[in-house]
């Protein structure tokens, strides 16, 4: 915030000096996107790849979940009605600080190994699924993660938002299968739900990885 206002502050003084007078209100709405952007280009420069740097914040309940992250399609009932879904989504979060997370995905012809083999696939890609990682982490990217934006990063309309995890706090579906916490895309539509951990990962999948 501090940054922002020393920001807002220099660009008012550069717009007076050039004749232009702009409400403060503007100023400051100017300043916010610039720092966003700018900060959207040196977490791009740092990894090679698009990311997102989330704020840890508490998920209250299923209603929103669905505001936060955008999810105009709902949710998968399963993961309010099972408990061992129920009481991941809502556990404290006990981590502070930001976490950068690389959004990837490789190409159209992307074929990754399903199952365990999946981790060592991305630690010879040079990243790591985050161990444990708080299905809060999802959502909140998805917050950040428009439609907009996703085009923008060259992700397509159709290729959902995964959050990998290690594999013993993987969330069950029905039937017992067990999955990853899944961002279902298509056609402007988003649903939060469940993919299966076994099956090998096409190009309609992105992921949540954190650089080694």
């Amino acid at each position: 915030m501090e940054n922002l206002e020393i920001f807002a502050e220099s660009l008012k003084k550069a717009f007076i000096a050039i004749g232009i007078d702009l409400p403060d209100k503007k100023i400051k709405e100017i300043a916010e996107k610039n720092l966003e952007e700018a900060g959207e280009f040196l977490l791009f420069q740092k990894y090679g790849r698009p990311a997102v740097k989330i704020a840890p914040r508490q998920l209250p309940s299923f209603e929103e979940i669905v505001k936060i992250g955008g999810f105009n399609n709902g949710y998968y009932a399963h993961l309010e009605k099972n408990e061992t879904c129920r009481k991941a989504i809502f556990a404290p979060i006990t981590s502070t600080g930001d976490e950068e997370l690389v959004v990837y995905w490789e190409n159209e012809n992307q074929n990754i190994p399903g199952g365990a083999d999946i981790y060592d696939y991305f630690k010879s890609k040079g990243f790591e699924v985050i161990e444990k990682a708080h299905p809060s982490l999802l959502v909140n990217a998805m917050n950040q993660l428009t439609e907009e934006k996703l085009t923008e990063m060259g992700i397509p309309p159709y290729v959902n938002i995964v959050l990998p995890t290690s594999e013993g706090s993987l969330l069950p579906r029905g039937g017992g299968d067990l999955c990853f916490l899944n961002a279902y895309r298509r056609g402007g539509e988003r649903r939060l739900s469940l993919v299966g951990f076994g099956g090998d990962w096409s190009s309609n999948y992105a992921f949540l990885l954190r650089k080694m």
